[in-house]
């Protein structure tokens, strides 16, 4: 009667766990992370370049996959997102903000009686135009796929 090492069988059981499925989790957050980007790449919004330093599309150029550091176990995150130095006001139109500062000054009309402020500091207030956060909500589970299914390609043709 044929016998089989259970040692054998565990050991290769072992590298499949720690070496092969690393890199098909890899795999699939990178297929994740490009379903995510391509939605949100879609869904900047495009201005018209008229302040300085910006130019059209500077937002949409400026998502990018940032891959992070291992972490103790040796998993690697990735972000989505405008990178800061050409993105970061993708923020400010995401959430909204308040505009202040002497380029803001506003001359009010004289009012008879009132104490004269005539060269008060006038906040606007920017409301929020969310564009990034729709867009990965509305593609959450098409990325989800994408990663199982690059997962489960990945680990077929590492056992095949």
């Amino acid at each position: 009667m044929a016998s089989v090492d259970i040692k054998d069988v565990f050991k290769e059981l072992e590298r499949l766990l720690t070496v092969e499925t690393q890199g098909a989790c890899d795999a699939a957050r990178r297929a994740a992370a490009e379903v995510f980007q391509r939605a949100a790449k879609q869904a900047a919004p495009v201005g018209t370049g008229n302040k300085p330093g910006h130019q059209p599309g500077q937002l949409k150029k400026s998502v990018k996959i940032i891959e992070g550091r291992p972490d103790a176990y040796g998993e690697r995150r990735m972000y989505v997102g405008p990178v800061r130095k050409t993105g970061y006001y993708g923020r400010f139109i995401e959430h909204g903000h308040l505009t202040t500062g002497p380029h803001r000054k506003k001359i009010r009309p004289y009012v008879p009686g009132r104490v004269s402020r005539q060269r008060e500091v006038i906040q606007r207030d920017v409301p929020a135009r969310p564009w990034f956060e729709p867009a990965v909500k509305r593609v959450e589970i098409e990325a989800r796929m994408a990663a199982e299914e690059t997962f489960y390609r990945v680990m077929k043709l590492k056992g095949a």
